[in-house]
């Protein structure tokens, strides 16, 4: 309930879509997060077979208690490609581990 609702206002003109930035993910849940003593993290997995984006809930008090979401990554020669795989798993990992 902190977090409130998100506004759609990036574009996506090749699927005709509006969608939240990540950037507006982030100043949404960043407060609300610190208010409840959460951070969260995200990174990069990279294996023999596969690549992951992680996405990591904090506790602040309790090292111990986190929650941590998986979202898989078909990485990509083209690195801008890639990048924006990467930004768009960033939103919806987030998004999704936090119930938004």
């Amino acid at each position: 309930m902190q977090i409130g609702t998100l506004t759609k206002s990036s574009s996506n003109p090749h699927f005709k879509s509006k969608f939240v930035p990540l950037e507006a993910v982030i100043t949404a849940v960043r407060p609300a997060l610190h208010g409840n003593g959460l951070c969260f993290t995200q990174s990069l997995r990279v294996g023999l077979d596969s690549t992951y984006l992680e996405t990591t809930i904090h506790d602040y008090y309790d090292e111990d208690r986190e929650i941590v979401s998986e979202y898989p990554l078909n990485p990509d020669p083209n690195p801008q490609k890639f990048a924006a795989q990467i930004t768009y798993a960033r939103r919806y990992a987030l998004m999704t581990l936090l119930g938004i």
